[in-house]
């Protein structure tokens, strides 16, 4: 049954892989058409990708969380590309994280709701922040890399964001874990 789950896993990350490229030619020639929406961030968005990714977790021993100060809260938002946003984010998570735990931490002060993505993972170094969501860009390069991938999801998340006026930030100490926020104005 594990090597089901794990071949199930790496066939959804190969779909991922093959979308992000579909996406980012779409963003990058514009034709992306923005679709604003309310939506329950959690019930919407979240309860989703919390399905999609406890397998992967639970593959890697890792500790999955989704906490919510509140049970209901609604954004103004493109769903496809939110969901997409937070899926490449909680992929990296995952992926760049061998111990410990990723959780996704959400909370609504005034009139700006804080998502965080924060695991225990690798890090980033902080001459790599710089240049984060660079497309293509990992900080590792070559045929000597720990992780695969193409370097495109910070990427595409950024462009999300972007898309849906969502500020995203990345604070990251190497070795010790990273910490990604998203801050929705309604």
């Amino acid at each position: 049954i594990n090597n089901i789950k794990v071949i199930n896993s790496e066939s959804l990350r190969l779909t991922r892989t093959f979308d992000s490229i579909i996406n980012y030619a779409d963003i990058y020639s514009s034709k992306y058409i923005v679709n604003n929406v309310e939506c329950d961030l959690i019930r919407d968005i979240l309860n989703d990708l919390s399905y999609n990714f406890q397998d992967a977790a639970k593959i890697k021993n890792l500790d999955f969380v989704i906490n919510s100060t509140q049970p209901e809260i609604t954004v103004l938002c493109d769903k496809y590309s939110t969901i997409h946003a937070l899926s490449h984010l909680v992929d990296n998570a995952i992926k760049f994280t061998e111990t410990g735990s990723v959780a996704i931490l959400v909370k609504k002060i005034d009139d700006v709701v804080l998502l965080q993505v924060k695991d225990t993972g690798i890090g980033f170094s902080e001459d790599y922040l710089k240049r984060v969501f660079s497309p293509f860009s990992q900080e590792k390069q070559g045929y000597s890399r720990d992780y695969d991938g193409i370097g495109l999801g910070l990427a595409l998340a950024k462009k999300y964001c972007d898309l849906n006026n969502i500020d995203i930030s990345i604070t990251s100490k190497k070795h010790i874990g990273t910490t990604i926020e998203l801050r929705f104005k309604n």
